[in-house]
């Protein structure tokens, strides 16, 4: 009989812990060349036994050689669910292992080639004779009875193995005929073989994949997917399953995120949320959406242990309390953040590290109140304020001077004619961001102006100016930056919409001006990167941000520079619709540092708004960041993006990645990619 942890798998392919696979089909175009075909996850899989597995058929043929005229095979293939083998053809099959999972013995007449993706298995054959392969091991398996056992993280994680199953003669030893035995598992494969193009009643299709090579080194084993009927060995998942899976206030089960996610990440959630108590729904809705996309981008990025535990207690203790209420079921959001297009209140950022370094992790979230969009708090600025307060009573460093300032200058304090006046408006005010450094937490604040009699749209240049002035009296950076919007023609079109400071000493403080332009070509970026030419040395970095964003829109070598970015068609922009201008044209910040003549510019691609979807997105930001020689931490990015994206396909279209922004840095282009973990988004939310 099987053992191994029953309902381990929930959610269909892939299992907890393990990311989804990739796979990518060729053909032939007019030219006799080679293209690529297909990009998707694999046409049919199956959860087997007691939840304990699922596997995921990534291609079958039904003869040898294979006819690939008029795409025959690939109809073949998508067309028909394959049993356990094809005589005559092939099935590459790729299996997910629940932990501890134990499989029946059983025999197949094939020759199979087995490679070990992900974890650790002990293979068993009848003679008794064991051995344990590990990632990259590889077995020719050849028709002989076996059982598998995942011994992956001692019995406690998921593992992944990759088939490729060859009929073969009938094999006769002794002069007697070796016969198939699959025992239980007949009634598995029985079940496949009447569900020609089933999904197998998970919750959504996974087209084959290939791309085993993502996943680890190739294993050849045999015609084993383990599973069958069978009791829980109760190793540790019991645990797993409820952090990842906890329950929502609805009393339904939170959006299940780990299963895209490495094994390493999940290792840190995991041992992260055991010891961490159940607090109230709300909170635990948000910890159990957003706390895996934590451990995923602090995984990833390469974190220590030590940095990464810190920063998920942190997540914990102060980010989820202030996120807001849960959505309600075919609900809104009781306060709908400008920071994202759906609302969410929070979004994530991963700066790309240099050749010889690793990413920085920061997010940034709007501090949700109790009292938001009430007349105790019309602009939802109370739980930002006393965040800050409690920040400053453990970090020294922390300097609210500026932060007052701004405070005051920005808002008047009548709250009830706030309340009056922002009926019914997105009215977004204050934000914090938080930086996971080497040398420690660096926080920031964001302002949003909005003055009583004046709710319709930023203030003009000089509110700006005048603010800073008063904070910066003799800021020659911000008389160029006035200098610049008055007289240059693409100066003038830029609108200032928020600034930015950190939260430190004055005299160590940035004020980072953030604006917006309707234009969009390489032209008017090299005019405002410039400021109209007086930044100088700068050509090589110009050039590089342009292939950049070719390569992450995926535009033509030939794009005109003077012509403007084609918008995404069928862009959705949710709760923007009656503040387009938030989201169109491209967004810039001046960085007002003391003492310096000119200001360091950042620019801001807004991929949400021109990007063809989240993976070829994501293809044109590794290929930039591999071609130079960065690519070090590509996979763990496409891990995170992943798992961001439990509720729909990479491919499906843009908004998980929000930003990729730029700015010229010791000679080398410094970038980093903002993300948003769609919350509100109608396909998580189930709407």
């Amino acid at each position: 009989m099987a053992t191994g942890a029953i309902d381990t798998i929930t959610k269909g392919y892939p299992a907890p812990g393990l990311r989804n696979t990739e796979r990518f089909i060729t053909a032939h175009g007019a030219d006799g060349k080679g293209y690529f075909q297909t990009s998707d996850h694999g046409d049919h899989h199956r959860v087997m036994g007691e939840k304990q597995a699922v596997m995921n058929i990534l291609y079958s043929t039904q003869d040898t050689p294979v006819d690939l005229n008029d795409d025959v095979d690939i109809k073949f293939a998508k067309e028909n669910e394959p049993g356990l083998n094809i005589p005559n053809g092939s099935v590459v099959r790729m299996m997910d292992f629940g932990p501890g999972l134990e499989s029946i013995p059983h025999g197949v007449i094939t020759i199979d080639y087995g490679v070990v993706l992900e974890g650790e298995f002990r293979l068993t054959l009848d003679s008794g004779e064991s051995r344990i392969l590990r990632r990259g091991d590889v077995l020719v398996q050849r028709a002989t009875s076996h059982k598998w056992e995942n011994i992956s993280g001692g019995g406690t994680e998921c593992g992944r193995m990759l088939f490729v199953l060859l009929g073969c003669k009938d094999v006769v030893v002794g002069g007697k005929k070796i016969d198939a035995d699959l025992g239980a598992l007949e009634k598995e494969y029985a079940r496949e073989e009447k569900a020609v193009g089933v999904n197998g009643g998970s919750e959504k299709a996974l087209q084959p994949n290939g791309h085993s090579a993502v996943n680890g080194d190739s294993a050849v084993n045999g015609n084993s997917a383990p599973n069958g009927a069978g009791k829980t060995s109760g190793v540790g998942f019991e645990e797993t399953s409820r952090a990842v899976n906890g329950n929502t206030a609805n009393g339904n089960a939170a959006p299940n995120i780990a299963n895209s996610l490495s094994t390493k990440t999940t290792s840190l959630w995991t041992m992260t949320s055991r010891w961490l108590p159940s607090r109230s729904a709300d909170l635990d809705y948000w910890w159990q959406l957003t706390g895996p996309h934590m451990a995923s981008l602090f995984s990833e990025a390469g974190y220590s242990i030590h940095e990464s535990y810190e920063a998920m207690v942190f997540y914990y203790h102060v980010i989820v309390p202030r996120l807001g209420p849960r959505l309600p079921p075919g609900g809104t959001p009781k306060w709908k953040s400008l920071l994202t297009v759906d609302g969410t209140p929070i979004e994530y950022s991963w700066k790309w590290n240099t050749k010889d370094g690793a990413p920085d992790v920061r997010y940034t979230m709007e501090p949700i109140g109790p009292f938001a969009g009430t007349i105790l708090d019309p602009l939802n600025q109370e739980s930002t304020k006393e965040l800050l307060y409690q920040l400053g009573q453990v970090m020294p460093s922390l300097d609210l001077k500026w932060f007052r300032h701004f405070a005051d200058v920005f808002f008047s304090p009548d709250k009830e004619a706030y309340a009056t006046q922002t009926e019914g408006q997105l009215v977004s005010t204050m934000s914090l961001a938080f930086e996971f450094l080497k040398q420690g937490l660096s926080v920031k604040a964001y302002f949003g102006p909005k003055k009583i009699g004046q709710m319709n749209g930023p203030p003009p240049m000089d509110v700006w100016a005048g603010a800073i002035k008063g904070a910066a009296p003799e800021s020659a950076t911000m008389d160029g930056v006035v200098r610049f919007c008055q007289t240059d023609p693409e100066g003038a079109l830029l609108q200032p919409f928020m600034l930015a400071i950190d939260c430190v000493e004055p005299s160590r403080s940035r004020l980072k001006l953030y604006v917006q332009t309707p234009h969009t070509s390489f032209d008017s970026v090299r005019r405002i990167m410039t400021m109209g030419g007086q930044i100088q040395g700068v050509d090589r970095g110009l050039a590089e941000l342009e292939e950049l964003i070719r390569l992450v829109l995926d535009l033509p070598p030939d794009f005109p520079p003077g012509q403007p970015l084609p918008a995404t068609q069928g862009y959705s922009v949710n709760h923007f619709e009656e503040d387009q201008h938030l989201v169109e044209g491209y967004m810039y910040y001046f960085d007002i540092a003391p003492g310096s003549p000119l200001p360091d510019i950042k620019f801001y691609l807004p991929t949400r708004r021109y990007g063809k979807d989240d993976r070829s997105i994501a293809r044109g930001l590794t290929k930039w960041m591999e071609d130079r020689g960065r690519g070090r931490f590509s996979e763990g990015y496409m891990r995170v993006l992943e798992g961001l994206a439990g509720h729909r396909s990479l491919e499906e279209r843009v908004g998980l990645q929000t930003y990729v922004s730029c700015c010229f840095q010791k000679g080398t282009l410094s970038m980093t990619t903002y993300m948003s973990p769609e919350v509100f988004d109608p396909q998580r939310a189930g709407k």
